[in-house]
């Protein structure tokens, strides 16, 4: 008997360290995760750790290196802990909503978190780039996932 298909999707280690490969998909021993899904056309970051703005900052690049800057993005921050300074939030936004010469306009962002703290930083962040980006904040997951599909496909990627 054949086996079914197996959908993989890159996953990039932002700390490093190696991937492991489980049950046909790749795990990431890692507190931040980045998974690319071609088919969707989306970018899925995990993050379970302690803020850190060279992080996030890191993932941004990554999104760029990586060719997905036009896919949707959503970043699950519902285990992050800490929270970004404003200057730090300044500093993210500007990496984001920066667009260099012939690069498309960047995909749409679906921020998760449950934390009121947390939110309450991540409000400000959208605020800040709500006129140069598609953004939105979200405390559930369906609804992430149900707003990010249909702005990906409302914005032609």
């Amino acid at each position: 008997m054949d086996a079914a298909p197996v959908e993989f999707r890159r996953t990039i280690d932002l700390s490093g360290r190696f991937p492991l490969k489980r049950d046909n998909a790749l795990v990431i021993p890692t507190p931040v995760r980045y998974e690319r899904d071609d088919a969707r056309r989306r970018v899925v970051v995990t993050v379970q750790e302690e803020f850190q703005a060279s992080a996030m900052i890191s993932i941004i690049e990554r999104q760029r290196a990586d060719d997905a800057w036009t896919y949707g993005m959503l970043y699950d921050l519902r285990r992050m802990t800490g929270h970004p300074s404003l200057a730090d939030l300044r500093e993210m936004m500007e990496q984001a909503a920066s667009r260099r010469l012939s690069e498309a306009p960047r995909g749409p962002v679906a921020i998760l978190v449950t934390d009121p703290a947390i939110y309450s930083a991540a409000c400000s962040y959208a605020a800040l780039g709500r006129s140069r980006l598609t953004i939105q904040m979200f405390r559930d997951f369906d609804d992430a996932d149900r707003w990010l599909t249909r702005e990906t496909k409302l914005a032609g990627n």
